[in-house]
């Protein structure tokens, strides 16, 4: 697992506790409040399908919008209130990396989380100098991403998690 905390110096390990994920309960993450405003952009209909029925069990969280490319996330981007951006970081069009710094151009708090087929360190890496707020291996738990999501949506600092 690799976690950015934000904190200078901080191992790995004692970001991941301070932040409530890695061995930290899930439940700690949980918000409430309000709504939390989900983007999901990615190529593949059938992952956009499930992805909407696993975020929309939960009565915190909300897809607003669905897209399968880089224009069409650009558009959604433009027309929709997001807070979190769940996105491919391959998806179709352009690179995901370009993408998170087009996003941030236009919407500076929505939070980007990628998701990635490959579980690599170098892979969170990258996404974090495209400025995204956070990346998951696509073999991470339901569980673990809808805890990501709930806390990027409460403005917590980036958080990127590899097996």
């Amino acid at each position: 697992m690799f976690v950015d905390s934000g904190f200078p110096d901080e191992d790995e390990e004692h970001a991941a506790l301070k932040l409530g994920i890695g061995r930290c309960t899930i439940e700690s993450a949980q918000r409430t409040a309000e709504m939390i405003r989900i983007l999901i952009a990615a190529d593949h209909q059938i992952v956009r399908q499930g992805l909407r029925r696993l975020l929309t069990e939960h009565g915190d969280l909300s897809v607003t919008a669905e897209t399968g490319n880089y224009a069409e996330t650009l558009s959604a981007v433009q027309t929709h209130d997001i807070d979190v951006a769940v996105v491919d970081l391959t998806i179709p069009g352009r690179d995901g990396v370009e993408l998170s710094d087009l996003v941030k151009a236009i919407r500076p708090n929505v939070k980007i989380l990628f998701l990635s087929a490959y579980s690599e360190k170098s892979i969170g890496l990258r996404a974090l100098r495209a400025r995204a707020d956070g990346c998951m291996a696509k073999e991470n738990t339901a569980e673990q991403m809808i805890a990501v999501i709930r806390r990027l949506g409460s403005r917590v600092p980036r958080q990127f998690s590899f097996r």
